[in-house]
């Protein structure tokens, strides 16, 4: 099954993430964690739910001093393409060891677009397993339809 913690910016969607996946025994997966610097964000990092271990996803670019590599880039923020590649295989670990529900935070336009977490979706949802996306409202009926999602349940 499918399930969508939906949210505006700034809702508590990665906080509720969170609760959910402590709640599920045999969950796994990556919650995204922002940093701000008076009101303003300065980075993305993904962390492991299990291990706690994180790496830096994204910078906004007044903040980015070519910290890592990068070929993607949306709006104010530029995303560190080793971080993409760690998730993905991680989840792919998951799924070969049988974690029975999923978590990733967040989806949207970049996993939309074709880029981002496109790939570590595409594996979470062939695995037939439990799988938690957090998204933003706006972006659902596009990544219903990216990629052709018809059951699927939504936790505000």
């Amino acid at each position: 099954m499918v399930y969508l913690i939906t949210g505006k910016i700034n809702h508590q969607k990665t906080t509720k993430t969170i609760e959910i996946a402590n709640k599920i025994l045999s969950s796994d997966g990556f919650v995204s964690l922002k940093t701000m610097d008076q009101g303003n964000v300065v980075k993305f990092d993904v962390m492991k739910l299990s291990t706690k271990e994180t790496k830096l996803l994204a910078m906004t670019k007044p903040y980015f001093n070519h910290q890592f590599n990068y070929t993607q880039e949306l709006g104010p923020y530029v995303f560190n393409d080793e971080a993409f590649h760690w998730v993905e295989n991680e989840m792919l670990m998951m799924i070969n060891n049988h974690v029975k529900s999923l978590f990733l935070d967040e989806v949207g336009k970049l996993e939309i677009d074709g880029y981002g977490f496109y790939q570590t979706i595409i594996q979470m949802l062939y695995s037939e397993r439990d799988c938690y996306f957090t998204i933003r409202d706006q972006f659902i009926p596009m990544f219903l339809e990216k990629f052709k999602i018809k059951s699927y349940q939504i936790l505000t």
